[in-house]
């Protein structure tokens, strides 16, 4: 499970290489800032107003943007990850959050350059 008062952080949630919005978490609490006139369905939280943001909606964003934790090959992922066990926070980091499906990803906002 994600501490959110461990893993205080910044990042955009970005549809292929535009920055749609701006999410920020700073001692459990968490704040959004809607950069793009886009479409609810490519928010990071649909249709979730910014005042409902929790942490548990956080992680639950988070585990959303992995592999499933009791897939087969999730041991593999995990030691190719350098991951000594699933943390969807640690994954998503070093993932950005890509699932084949689709064009959104996280940047986070101490990763300078932009990899797609």
């Amino acid at each position: 499970m994600l501490s959110l008062t461990k893993h205080n952080c910044e990042f955009d949630w970005m549809l292929e290489d535009t920055a749609v919005c701006h999410v920020k978490i700073d001692n459990g609490f968490v704040t959004t800032k809607k950069l793009q006139d886009v479409h609810w369905l490519f928010m990071p939280f649909g249709k979730v107003p910014d005042v409902c943001v929790t942490k548990y909606v956080i992680e639950e964003f988070f585990r959303r943007r992995c592999f499933d934790e009791n897939c087969a090959a999730s041991a593999d992922y995990l030691r190719e990850l350098g991951l000594d066990g699933f943390n969807a926070f640690q994954i998503v980091r070093k993932t950005k959050g890509r699932m084949y499906s689709d064009e959104m990803w996280i940047r986070f906002c101490d990763e300078t350059e932009l990899i797609i």
